[in-house]
């Protein structure tokens, strides 16, 4: 059966959107612009899908008593007329499926914590304009400091514990060590002028 315009359409939204967690880390600023695009692309197949379904209906229903008969017509045989087509209410029934999906699972059915290693230790910080981080220290050895500010960055690399200290190893982070306690995980930067004084950035522990 030959696909349509707009179920391909669907379909390669359904898969952009279920694929998130692939690149969004990567793409900094532009995560922003996607998400954009995304979400224009979901308000359009929606109008597609209202038209196609309007469509598709005023053909075979025009008036009170073909909706009388369509109702009870699949009330009894459970199907729809056999001068229906067929293909277009498949079709409908596609998108349909494929927009509740993505209403219900924005960021997809997948996340990316549901492929990584679990993590043992969560926390966060805010940080200027409104920019938020979120450090995930794994079972695997390995962390990861996702940025929100003006785009969605991901840093990653491994570490190691030692009595109250972490120890970052990671080219690209900006951090070498951070001491923690209970509620506190205190970052040190690589480029402080003082290698013995604290940076202020504080992340704090989540319990759950």
């Amino acid at each position: 059966m030959k696909l349509s315009k707009t179920l391909i359409f669907a379909i390669i939204l359904f898969v952009v959107v279920n694929t998130q967690f692939l690149w969004e880390g990567e793409l900094g600023f532009l995560t922003f612009l996607i998400d954009f695009i995304l979400f224009v692309c979901v308000v359009v197949l929606f109008v597609l899908f209202v038209k196609k379904g309007y469509k598709l209906v005023r053909e075979k229903v025009r008036n009170r008593r073909d909706v009388v008969e369509l109702v009870a017509y699949i009330r009894v045989r459970g199907l729809l007329p056999v001068n229906w087509n067929r293909r277009d209410v498949v079709e409908l029934v596609a998108i349909f499926g494929i927009l509740c999906i993505i209403a219900v699972w924005p960021y997809g059915i997948i996340q990316r914590t549901d492929i990584e290693s679990p993590a043992i230790m969560k926390a966060s910080r805010r940080g200027v304009a409104g920019s938020s981080y979120a450090l995930y220290l794994k079972e695997d050895g390995t962390f990861r400091d996702r940025q929100i500010c003006f785009g969605v960055y991901d840093e990653t690399g491994t570490y190691r514990i030692s009595n109250d200290t972490i120890y970052f190893f990671s080219d690209d982070y900006q951090f070498d060590y951070a001491v923690m306690d209970s509620t506190t995980i205190r970052v040190h930067m690589k480029r402080a002028k003082d290698k013995n004084a604290l940076s202020n950035a504080v992340y704090y522990i989540h319990n759950d």
